[in-house]
């Protein structure tokens, strides 16, 4: 099954799930009369050009995963660190409480 995403005149497909590829298309235009002010563009025809890009999309699918397991370490280092000040703050509270009875 093919998968395919477009932008603009630049199309990125992937074929049978493992290969992803490029493809570009352009325009042959010319001028008919050749004169500066009654301009009649015609196109004659397109040039294709077709790129493997798999080992690009490989590895943007590992800096996405490498974004995802940063963000979820930066969370835990931010929930362990309030974890360890609320257990000072116990500590510190509970200290008080039982030098004064």
């Amino acid at each position: 099954m093919a998968r395919l995403l477009c932008i603009g005149n630049l199309k990125l497909t992937c074929i049978s799930g493992d290969r992803w590829y490029r493809t570009r298309f352009s325009p042959i235009q010319f001028d008919k009369d050749n004169e500066p002010y009654n301009h009649q563009i015609l196109e004659e025809g397109v040039i294709g050009v077709v790129q493997d890009v798999t080992e690009l999309k490989r590895q943007e699918v590992a800096l996405e995963s490498q974004a995802e397991e940063r963000r979820k370490l930066l969370a835990s280092e931010a929930a362990a660190r309030e974890a360890s000040q609320l257990k000072s703050q116990f500590l510190a509270n509970v200290g008080v409480d039982t030098s004064f009875p």
